[in-house]
């Protein structure tokens, strides 16, 4: 995975970057904003150069939580799905990073993203609780607000909720997180992912891979909190 942010600056660095690692004969995926995508020039020069998946950070399909991060006038769920589906024609995966916020996502909003990540067949989507990761400016944004609540760094990894949540009981919000998150990788959507997109193995073994270790979070999850799905019923 080429994580370097600076890849994605500008097409023309783009694009030279993409010549250079077509030289290179390899297999590769890159981290990427979505908007790149638009392009189908680019979006062939990724598949020539041998590129695997683009992990974009959609965050939300929401409207209203994509103007809160600053990308609702660039952005949409209709958009997204455009992009993924014209990516996957090219041959190209798009992997999608998706945010939870209880302070501006519903359980009933977790619920519409499981139907759009299930309609679109998004290869090896990401579920993750907004996390103020320690040294950066969202971290001292909210510990001055006095937001965070727990400072425990090992519950840093995104599937922990630390800061604070006036709608739902934490515990819970956790829970329905990493439920949901567990549940798009069942044997039927795994099937359908792998049928409908490209590179059709590493769909099936990356998704093998995430169930095996969500299935093992989520059960030790219940397990230490005594929790199972029934407690998830009428929660809106």
């Amino acid at each position: 995975m080429l994580t370097d942010e600076n890849l994605g600056i500008n097409k023309k660095k783009l694009w030279e970057s993409l010549d250079l690692l077509k030289e290179c004969d390899i297999t590769f995926s890159v981290f990427l904003s979505i908007n790149f995508l638009e392009d189908p020039q680019t979006v062939k020069k990724l598949v020539d150069a041998g590129c695997n998946f683009v992990l974009a950070g959609l965050e939300s399909i929401k409207q209203s939580t994509l103007e809160a991060y600053n990308k609702g006038h660039v952005n949409s769920a209709e958009k997204y799905s455009k992009i993924i589906d014209d990516c996957r024609k090219a041959g190209l995966n798009i992997q999608g990073n998706f945010l939870m916020n209880p302070a501006i996502d519903t359980f009933e909003d977790i619920d519409e993203l499981v139907k759009f990540v299930t309609k679109n067949h998004i290869f090896m989507p990401i579920f993750q609780i907004i996390t103020p990761y320690p040294g950066t400016q969202m971290y001292w944004d909210y510990k001055n607000k006095g937001l965070i609540t727990d400072e425990d760094w090992e519950k840093y990894n995104a599937l922990h909720l630390v800061i604070k949540s006036d709608r739902y009981d934490p515990l819970l919000f956790q829970y329905k997180v990493l439920k949901s998150y567990t549940d798009i990788y069942s044997w039927r959507h795994i099937a359908a992912r792998t049928w409908y997109n490209p590179r059709k193995l590493i769909n099936l073994i990356t998704s093998l891979a995430f169930r095996n270790h969500l299935r093992t979070q989520l059960a030790e999850f219940e397990r230490h909190h005594g929790l199972s799905a029934k407690v998830l019923e009428g929660v809106k």
